[in-house]
Protein backbone atom coordinates (compact mmCIF):
# COMPACT_ATOMS: atom_id res chain seq x y z
CA UNK A 1 0.00 0.00 0.00
CA UNK A 2 2.70 2.42 0.64
CA UNK A 3 3.29 4.98 3.67
CA UNK A 4 1.96 8.38 3.86
CA UNK A 5 -1.99 10.12 3.26
CA UNK A 6 -1.52 9.87 -0.16
CA UNK A 7 -1.29 5.90 -0.24
CA UNK A 8 -3.74 5.67 2.33
CA UNK A 9 -6.37 7.59 -0.34
CA UNK A 10 -5.72 5.51 -2.99
CA UNK A 11 -6.30 2.71 -1.21
CA UNK A 12 -9.38 3.47 0.19
CA UNK A 13 -11.05 4.75 -3.32
CA UNK A 14 -9.96 1.41 -4.89
CA UNK A 15 -13.90 -0.28 -6.16
CA UNK A 16 -12.64 -3.18 -4.49
CA UNK A 17 -11.91 -2.24 -0.93
CA UNK A 18 -15.28 -2.92 1.48
CA UNK A 19 -14.65 -2.57 4.34
CA UNK A 20 -18.46 -2.52 5.71
CA UNK A 21 -17.86 -6.02 7.59
CA UNK A 22 -14.45 -4.47 9.87
CA UNK A 23 -14.41 -2.27 12.70
CA UNK A 24 -11.91 0.05 14.15
CA UNK A 25 -12.11 0.96 17.60
CA UNK A 26 -10.05 3.76 18.78
CA UNK A 27 -9.40 4.02 22.95
CA UNK A 28 -7.61 7.35 23.42
CA UNK A 29 -8.16 9.88 20.45
CA UNK A 30 -6.43 12.09 22.29
CA UNK A 31 -3.45 10.62 22.51
CA UNK A 32 -2.97 9.70 18.77
CA UNK A 33 -3.86 12.82 17.81
CA UNK A 34 -1.57 14.64 19.85
CA UNK A 35 1.19 12.31 18.26
CA UNK A 36 0.00 12.30 14.32
CA UNK A 37 -1.35 16.22 14.47
CA UNK A 38 -4.97 17.32 14.56
CA UNK A 39 -5.12 17.71 10.87
CA UNK A 40 -3.11 14.24 9.60
CA UNK A 41 -5.61 12.62 12.37
CA UNK A 42 -8.72 13.68 11.05
CA UNK A 43 -7.59 13.15 7.45
CA UNK A 44 -6.79 9.45 7.93
CA UNK A 45 -10.38 9.11 9.78
CA UNK A 46 -12.11 10.80 6.97
CA UNK A 47 -10.30 8.65 4.57
CA UNK A 48 -10.66 5.59 6.30
CA UNK A 49 -14.59 6.94 6.54
CA UNK A 50 -14.83 6.62 3.05
CA UNK A 51 -14.36 2.63 2.76
CA UNK A 52 -17.42 2.12 4.82
CA UNK A 53 -15.28 1.07 8.03
CA UNK A 54 -17.12 1.36 11.07
CA UNK A 55 -15.22 3.59 13.37
CA UNK A 56 -15.20 4.07 16.95
CA UNK A 57 -13.75 7.09 18.83
CA UNK A 58 -13.81 6.63 22.36
CA UNK A 59 -17.26 4.74 22.80
CA UNK A 60 -18.53 7.56 19.73
CA UNK A 61 -19.63 6.10 16.60
CA UNK A 62 -18.07 7.66 13.50
CA UNK A 63 -19.54 6.55 10.49
CA UNK A 64 -22.26 8.02 7.92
Amino acid sequence: MGSGLDSLHDHTVSKNNNMKDFHLYINSAQAIEDALGVNYFTTSLELLKRTGLNIYIDHLVFQD
